[in-house]
């Protein structure tokens, strides 16, 4: 037996599961990692406030695995639909 892949189309996982996933809402994130793994924070930003909602903790390869699927998505957006504006980081 093999792993299952880090990847797999969101419309598949929907069918398999038959279940709905509860969602949140996120406009605010917060990326740190150590030499083990990544942790990013999602939240929603309300004025001058910011609540947290979800960590999702991934070991390197998990988060390069997402990085490149969530990179592959935004260009089908943007092929799709428009180009996204792109923002600076403040943190570097």
């Amino acid at each position: 037996m093999h792993a299952p892949p880090f990847v797999t189309p969101r419309s598949h996982v929907a069918a398999q599961s038959g279940k709905r996933r509860k969602g949140k809402y996120a406009n605010y994130f917060e990326v740190g990692h150590n030499t083990f793994e990544f942790v990013a924070d999602f939240g929603q930003y309300e004025g001058d406030d910011v609540t947290w909602h979800t960590r999702v903790i991934m070991n390197p390869s998990a988060a390069r695995a997402f990085l490149d699927l969530l990179t592959e998505s935004l260009e089908h957006f943007e092929r799709r639909y428009a180009t996204t504006t792109k923002r600076t980081s403040s943190g570097d």
